[in-house]
């Protein structure tokens, strides 16, 4: 468990020492004991309540408050809220291989996810799509090939590789916002 103690601690955008979340983390459970309950719970709390949106970086506390984000703003708050619960956490990448039915801007689209040390394994979680993407992306769930696997979509056949924190930055946007590159030093601190 030493080497996991890094995974238990605070790091920009993941404010495990914020009164509102530890709160948050207890509502939530109602005093669930067992870790892959509790990982399961706050899991699907996080991909059900807070919307999927493309919209600036501000870490977990904020992301809850906006109850809103991208995926690493909802990967920032399930990191957050496992941690809080004594769950070791990382953020991972999976990379995107797109073949879209019209042309897009990059090939390859970055995209982040978690990984729960549960059971003396790591288990991936994606956050990422709440239940209005019902139709478009599979549901997520608890350590299960998830829409990153899909062979097909209606939007667009996609190929992912999980490539554990290897991130180069494909959004213009972000690339430029201070919080993001906070953020991306902190993955690439989790290798």
């Amino acid at each position: 468990m030493d080497n996991l103690k890094r995974f238990l601690k605070k790091s920009y955008g993941v404010e495990i020492d914020s009164e509102e979340l530890i709160i948050l983390s207890s509502s939530i459970l109602n005093d669930l004991e067992n870790n892959k309950e509790i990982c399961i719970k706050l899991f699907e709390w996080v991909r059900d309540k807070i919307k999927y949106k493309l919209v600036r970086v501000i870490g977990a506390l904020g992301t809850y408050k906006r109850k809103s984000g991208a995926c690493i703003d909802k990967s920032s708050l399930l990191i957050a809220l496992l941690r809080i619960n004594k769950i070791p956490s990382r953020y991972i990448t999976l990379k995107a291989n797109l073949i879209a039915k019209q042309p897009i801007s990059e090939r390859y689209v970055n995209h982040c996810a978690v990984q729960a040390y549960i059971n003396n394994r790591w288990v991936i979680l994606d956050p990422t799509f709440d239940p209005s993407f019902d139709k478009t992306f599979p549901k997520a769930q608890f350590d299960k090939p998830g829409w990153w696997d899909m062979k097909d979509s209606l939007i667009h056949q996609e190929r992912f590789e999980i490539s554990k924190l290897e991130m180069d930055i494909t959004s213009r946007s972000y690339e430029r916002s201070t919080p993001w590159k906070k953020m991306i030093e902190n993955i690439k601190s989790h290798k």
